[in-house]
């Protein structure tokens, strides 16, 4: 057995030096590699395209590189792109024996301004060059406006839920501000993994996506249309408000606040009157913008802010007479929570009164109107034919007005069409519109394109 052992050794070792001399004979002639004669300067692959100054500081280092670092050396940079913002230098130093270098740009924040972003490209000297890096640094450089958390508010989206079969879940999500406009918040990431009813892949990981809500002017809230990062299946959403629509098209802050277009910020909350934002989805009918908040449950409640429900909504449901033939308009209550107490009241709908003239007339008396302690049906004694409106206002513990709501019909005190029989068989109007994200099919999405 060990005879056959030393055997195979020998055979495996003849076996060797013929494959090595084999090689050898057929094996290309050895040439060295080029003697490196520049000292291959770059730019480092890890500096970032994107710089972000700090309106605190006036300079900013950017590293380069170099392979040979036998002598001490300046290189000389070509800069397109500078305004004169910034000042650059137009070649940088290598110390003998350093690898690295530091070029310091200087800059007068005040002088750039916030969110003014310039394109710049530093280009190292042909000579100098190397395989081993860039010789050219693209970047977009500029002072950023600051912006600071604020924690943790509560929102409720009634974008997506006006378009799709989902419910208005209230979720916590980041609230930032800016420091230098008291009033633009900007919600972090609210379409990403903290939206209730979000899959993974329905948003873009890639970035941070930040949601504007410009109340600067608290009594006039609006929204520009932006990006949110999300997409089911119809293209990116893109969220706004009716108003920053119109303002676009030409009108006033003033004006599209007198049309009653835009939110307002009260008590630490930011709501929207419904209907009036506005949601697209990038590959639906040509992105084409829909009216959004239909139920009007967008809200944003600041963090630490403790919200209360004084809401109130006031309907018209028909015409009720007792069993002496007198009519009554009966109008719908519906309280939120919190409501101590309410008032409605029914006004001839005249164009010359106004609504605050109204609301105020309430409030002190000198407009009669009904007490009101709980959600229900209340009948109002009305034997004239006309239009009329409802009013009606709710107030909190302190007896302070807080909300108001309106609804204006045509009474006739003839027309069979809207008596009431059975005011116990009345029930809350109610609608739904929307999409069907599961089955990736559209609802029909009722009213008219907004604007393309």
């Amino acid at each position: 057995m060990k005879k056959i052992k030393n055997i195979l050794g020998v055979i495996l070792v003849l076996v060797g030096m013929t494959a090595m001399f084999s090689c050898q004979d057929d094996a290309p002639d050895y040439i060295a590699a080029e003697k490196i004669d520049s000292e291959q300067v770059y730019f480092p692959s890890t500096i970032s395209s994107n710089v972000a100054l700090s309106s605190l500081e006036n300079s900013f280092d950017i590293i380069i590189a170099r392979v040979k670092t036998d002598n001490a050396i300046t290189v000389p940079l070509t800069i397109t792109g500078n305004d004169g913002l910034y000042n650059i230098p137009s070649s940088v130093t290598f110390a003998q024996g350093e690898s690295k270098a530091t070029l310091k740009i200087t800059y007068d924040a005040a002088e750039i301004g916030f969110d003014n972003f310039s394109d710049l490209s530093i280009k190292i000297g042909d000579e100098y060059t190397s395989v081993y890096g860039k010789s050219e640094y693209l970047f977009k450089i500029g002072v950023p406006s600051p912006w600071e958390s604020l924690g943790d508010a509560t929102y409720a989206d009634d974008y997506v839920s006006t378009w799709f079969g989902v419910g208005n879940d209230e979720y916590k999500v980041e609230i930032q501000e800016n420091l230098l406009q008291p009033g633009l918040f900007r919600l972090v990431n609210p379409y990403g993994a903290a939206y209730p009813y979000n899959e993974p892949g329905d948003w873009d990981d890639s970035q941070d996506w930040y949601f504007e809500i410009n109340a600067v002017d608290p009594t006039a809230v609006f929204i520009n249309l932006q990006e949110v990062g999300m997409d089911w299946g119809y293209g990116m959403f893109s969220f706004g408000s009716i108003a920053a629509l119109r303002m676009s098209q030409g009108k006033t802050l003033e004006e599209v606040k007198e049309d009653g277009l835009t939110g307002t910020f009260e008590n630490g909350v930011i709501t929207f009157p419904a209907g009036q934002l506005l949601a697209k989805m990038a590959d639906y009918n040509d992105g084409g913008m829909y009216p959004a908040n239909g139920s009007g449950a967008f809200v944003v409640v600041m963090p630490g802010v403790i919200r209360a429900d004084y809401s109130i909504d006031v309907n018209y449901i028909g015409r009720f007479i007792n069993l002496d033939d007198a009519s009554y308009v009966v109008a719908e209550v519906e309280l939120g929570e919190d409501v101590a107490n309410a008032k409605i009241a029914l006004v001839a709908d005249d164009s010359e009164i106004l609504l605050d003239d109204i609301v105020e007339g309430i409030d002190d008396g000198s407009i009669e109107a009904m007490d009101v302690s709980a959600s229900g049906n209340y009948n109002i004694s009305c034997d004239e034919d006309g239009d009329y409106i409802l009013v009606a206002v709710s107030y909190n513990e302190d007896g302070e007005l807080q909300e108001v709501d309106t609804d204006s019909f045509e009474y006739a005190v003839d027309s069979v069409d809207d008596v009431i029989t059975s005011l116990s068989a009345i029930s809350t109007r109610s609608a739904k519109i929307g999409f069907s994200k599961n089955t990736n099919q559209l609802k029909n999405l009722q009213g008219k394109v907004l604007f393309r």
